[in-house]
């Protein structure tokens, strides 16, 4: 018995020490890469509501007039937050809520393990549907209520990585408009992308590579633009045209998280640039802003923190800023 505590307390040491290490690497890749500078401006933040959480929150599942919808920590559960009766409904479910978002009153749910969507009354929150999207993905997204865009990845759409499925029809296919960067999909589903969406414009922001591209609610226009934190070395490695060798040295979570509000894309970046001071950067969030018509980079600021805790997810309508936290939802009033 004596024996298995003290391996077990070696096992955590170990695991504790790796974790660190690994961080630690990653930190150094993210500040040797940036070759680029940043425009920043200075942002006033007027706190006009704060909104405690009855759980630990993971991020926003969608955010509406009426509701706010937050995924839990185990993803085994979708939290709704009445914005009238400021009271919290909770919903279990049978899967994992990976990806999602809300249109109108249909809250989708994708759980990419078992390639399903889940669709949910956002009143009720009863569900109202249940379809298998016959092909392999890591992102989705209900573009409307009878379609869905989805990053597909398995071999049945090598070099192909964008699929619609018609909900009407249940039958998905290969998309005619794709990446500029196809890279190879082998199946493995790796995670490099994000959708966002707002009225008519579809955003897909790629996590390593750069780019984001803007596409039409019809599905039939796709324009590319690069963000400002391109990686061009890691470790003194030049990268391939299909960024063949982000595998091998990774920089995680170059471009993570994306919300779009008027004619604006904001991006979260976790890339250090020539003109980042050290301290703000390791310790605050930071908000790169591009114009989604033209891809133009327009400026940058940091995101308040909730003290040294920096916000998991974040929301953008016109000049209001939802920041989730752990245990709280903080909504600021940006000028």
């Amino acid at each position: 018995m004596k024996y298995r505590f003290i391996k077990l307390i070696i096992s955590s040491v170990f695991a504790m020490i790796l974790i660190f290490t690994l961080h630690k690497i990653c930190i150094k890749q993210n500040l040797k890469i940036g070759n680029f500078e940043r425009n920043y401006k200075e942002v006033a933040f007027f706190k006009i509501e704060e909104i405690p959480l009855p759980f630990e929150a993971n991020n926003f599942t969608g955010i509406s007039p009426k509701f706010i919808f937050i995924n839990p920590k185990k993803l085994d559960e979708i939290n709704r937050y009445n914005r009238s009766s400021k009271t919290f409904l909770s919903k279990k479910i049978s899967h994992k809520n990976h990806n999602f978002n809300v249109l109108g009153d249909s809250l989708f749910s994708f759980d990419p393990n078992l390639r399903k969507v889940f669709i949910y009354d956002t009143n009720t929150m009863e569900l109202l549907q249940k379809l298998n999207l016959n092909v392999g993905f890591d992102r989705a997204i209900a573009v409307d209520n009878k379609t869905i865009l989805l990053r597909s990845a398995t071999e049945r759409y090598t070099k192909n990585i964008f699929s619609v499925f018609s909900i009407p029809e249940q039958i998905n296919r290969k998309l005619g408009i794709q990446l500029a960067d196809t890279l190879e999909i082998d199946g493995g589903l790796k995670t490099d992308g994000y959708f966002a969406n707002k009225d008519s414009i579809l955003i897909f922001t790629q996590y390593k590579k750069g780019n984001f591209y803007t596409i039409n609610n019809k599905l039939t226009q796709i324009k590319r633009f690069r963000t400002i934190d391109k990686i061009q070395e890691v470790d003194g490695v030049k990268l391939s045209v299909d960024s063949t060798f982000y595998f091998e040295k990774p920089v995680l979570n170059v471009n993570l998280l994306t919300s779009i509000s008027g004619e604006r894309v904001y991006i979260i970046s976790f890339v250090k640039s020539k003109s980042d001071r050290l301290n703000e950067f390791t310790k605050s969030r930071l908000l790169d802003i591009y114009n989604y018509k033209t891809g133009e980079y327009i400026n940058s600021y940091y995101l308040p923190n909730d003290g040294i805790e920096k916000a998991l997810d974040f929301y953008i309508d016109k000049n209001k800023i939802y920041l989730l936290f752990n245990k709280k939802i903080v909504i600021y009033e940006i000028k």
